[in-house]
């Protein structure tokens, strides 16, 4: 119900990725890259994965886990991961 929820609210997405890029403290960051985790690898919602892709590339995210430690540089890997695959399934007939 939650995460139906949190799909529904238009720029939810947008704002993010604004968290993402700009936030400097770590747990803010982790935080925030744990929400994004969850809405894009919720199968209702596809279209997530291609939004925040406008906003943050996979370089950039990228970019963040090589300047970043322990469990953030963790939790930032498996968001490419989920992101690539998310997007991969997309693209598939």
């Amino acid at each position: 119900m939650g995460l139906k929820y949190l799909t529904s609210k238009k720029g939810l997405m947008t704002t993010l990725a604004y968290l993402l890029k700009d936030e400097t403290d770590a747990d803010l960051r982790l935080s925030c890259i744990n929400c994004i985790q969850s809405l894009i690898t919720e199968p209702d919602n596809p279209s997530l994965g291609h939004e925040l892709m406008e906003m943050v590339s996979i370089r950039k995210l990228q970019e963040y886990a090589d300047l970043s430690k322990g469990e953030l540089k963790k939790v930032t890997l498996e968001l490419i991961s989920d992101l690539t695959e998310v997007l991969y399934r997309r693209s598939q007939p």
